[in-house]
């Protein structure tokens, strides 16, 4: 009796602590999340005059999710980038809101994974920026970025009677950027064979050029420019 009275009252305080502790730790998950949606702001570039086309590749929503430090929430969303303004749109019952910028949230659109990260500009000054990428390679040693963005050309009016106006309209605009694990900036790669060969290490540059020729690889084709950081990442991962 003396056995089961000490046990009770040694062992249900411990289940109740961890039950709480377990409860609070939900808590702390569900409130970072409503404290990201609490931030989303409405601040957005108006044009002055309309463009010709579209600022999105793709502009339905579709559905995704939000991670903070790559730990995704239950909650599904509908999301879509704004490839002008440089924005994640968050659907809601008004309209739709912006998602806050920050390094630990990341997120998925359909089936594809976006970061903010920081990336070297391709200026002469090469300054430090920040912006949302897709990931599409993430290797233990390298990981391959996509910039899929949209500006504008501008049109041009008409000078007489003779001549035709052209309206200002999107255009694509795409460059990839190298992640190295030690370096942890995006830094922009050029889509030639020795540009790329000039980014990666020395000791595998011969091997690199010789698995380029081998596989017959074009590395202006995204799948063959994975394939290529694919072998360097298992090259890299030998050492």
């Amino acid at each position: 009796m003396n056995f089961k009275l000490l046990y009770f009252c040694f062992f249900t305080p411990l289940i109740i602590f961890s039950q709480q502790e377990k409860t609070y730790n939900a808590y702390r998950t569900q409130n970072a999340y409503n404290k990201l949606i609490y931030k989303i702001t409405k601040s957005g570039t108006a044009l002055e005059e309309p463009v010709e086309g579209s600022p999105y590749y793709f502009d339905n929503f579709q559905e995704g999710k939000i991670l903070i430090k790559n730990i995704p929430e239950d909650k599904i969303y509908s999301l879509r980038y704004n490839a002008f303004t440089d924005e994640v749109e968050v659907q809601n019952n008004n309209g739709f809101d912006f998602l806050i910028k920050n390094t630990n949230v990341s997120l998925t659109i359909g089936t594809d994974k976006y970061i903010y990260f920081p990336f070297q500009s391709k200026e002469k000054n090469k300054n430090i920026k920040l912006g949302f990428f897709k990931c599409v390679f993430n290797g233990k040693k390298i990981m391959l970025l996509e910039s899929k963005r949209k500006k504008i050309k501008e049109g041009k009016k008409a000078q007489t009677s003779l001549t035709n106006s052209f309206p200002s309209k999107y255009v694509d605009h795409i460059t990839y950027y190298l992640v190295k694990n030690s370096e942890n900036i995006a830094k922009p790669i050029k889509l030639r064979k020795k540009e790329i060969i000039s980014t990666i290490d020395s000791k595998h540059q011969k091997e690199m050029a010789s698995f380029i020729k081998e596989n017959q690889l074009n590395l202006k084709s995204i799948n063959d420019l994975i394939t290529f950081f694919k072998h360097y990442n298992s090259l890299l991962n030998e050492q």
